[in-house]
């Protein structure tokens, strides 16, 4: 999928692009096509909808954060962070 949406951008080479996931298989993906990849930790990995996550105690939601982070930075991913709101301050340290 990283391949042909970057083909269809004219993005290249590949290693000037970020793949932003929350599936290790998607961490997996732009690892082999040798682009930079960001976790993102509230999403797959946690496995819990919206609503279901905010229901938790805090210092939970921050338990399974950690977990999540950890599970991505393991599939590889250069960096992960806890949601896309902090995307670009992320990237910008």
């Amino acid at each position: 999928m990283i391949y042909k949406a970057c083909a269809e951008l004219g993005v290249w080479p590949l290693s000037r692009v970020i793949k932003v996931d929350d599936a290790e298989v998607g961490i997996a993906e732009g690892k082999a096509a040798g682009a930079f990849t960001v976790g993102v930790a509230s999403g797959n990995v946690v496995g819990l909808s919206l609503e279901a996550f905010q229901a938790l105690a805090s210092s939970e939601r921050q338990s399974r954060l950690g977990s999540a982070r950890h599970t991505l930075l393991g599939a590889g991913a250069d960096l992960a962070i806890d949601s896309v709101a902090d995307l670009v301050s992320a990237l910008e340290r």
